[in-house]
């Protein structure tokens, strides 16, 4: 995997590892914007990988 998928993969995977160090009002507080930019980036990653 090239250095480019790497990073965008750890941009996905890195922010949730600070999901247990949330209470649980902060979490579902800012899980709408989390899920949007997750799905967000990955429809970009996903676009972009494919050459679309």
């Amino acid at each position: 995997m090239d250095k480019k998928k790497t990073f965008a993969l750890a941009m996905l995977i890195v922010p949730w590892l600070t999901v247990p160090f949330m209470g649980k009002k902060s979490f579902f507080r800012f899980l709408p914007v989390a899920s949007f930019v997750n799905l967000y980036i990955r429809s970009f990653f996903c676009n972009h990988t494919m050459g679309i």
